[in-house]
């Protein structure tokens, strides 16, 4: 793993894959700055950037020299991608994923109950996470075939050949490149 240049990674995965889980875990043992897509994403009560917005935002955070980013938002690729070294794909399978998003959006309805990102006034809601179309948990269920086979074309995309892609499909194989690089 020696040869690879992490300094400038983006994870990416189905939401519940466990990016933001492995996302600090790297930054700390790279001590990388940790960077979450979503709070660069969702504004003040749930409310969205234009492209315009997302984009000067996106591009301020890849300006620097040693970062971790987490999430997706592949609209954003063109922004991101060019200052990205290493591209690493979580990818769990799929009732894993349904089982940890469903749980992560449980146990922050019960336990969390605070804002999600600072300064955005976003909270997880019962009525959002399970009775709306927007729910994260549907959106897991629903996407994550989409993303898959996304991720697979984006892997051999010629303007992202200079990226190292990295497909982990286990936690085993998780803790092992953890593991490996620290």
């Amino acid at each position: 793993m020696s040869k690879l240049d992490l300094s400038r990674v983006n994870i990416i995965g189905c939401s519940g894959s466990g990016k933001s889980t492995f996302a600090k875990r790297l930054a700390k043992i790279l001590d990388s700055k940790f960077i979450e897509m979503d709070s660069i994403y969702w504004g003040k009560n749930w409310s969205e950037p234009t492209d315009e917005e997302l984009f000067a935002r996106i591009q301020r955070v890849v300006d620097g020299q040693k970062w971790v980013l987490d999430g997706n938002y592949t609209r954003t690729n063109s922004v991101k991608w060019p200052r990205t070294t290493t591209v690493v794909w979580i990818d769990t399978p799929y009732l894993k994923t349904i089982w940890r998003v469903t749980t992560r959006s449980i146990k922050r309805l019960i336990f969390h109950r605070g804002e999600l990102w600072e300064g955005t006034d976003c909270y997880e809601s019962f009525k959002q996470t399970f009775m709306s179309k927007k729910s994260v948990i549907l959106w897991a269920i629903n996407q994550y075939g989409r993303y898959n086979k996304r991720y697979e074309e984006q892997m051999t995309n010629p303007p992202f050949k200079h990226l190292k892609f990295i497909r982990l499909k286990s936690q085993k194989e998780i803790e092992f490149f953890l593991t490996s690089i620290g």
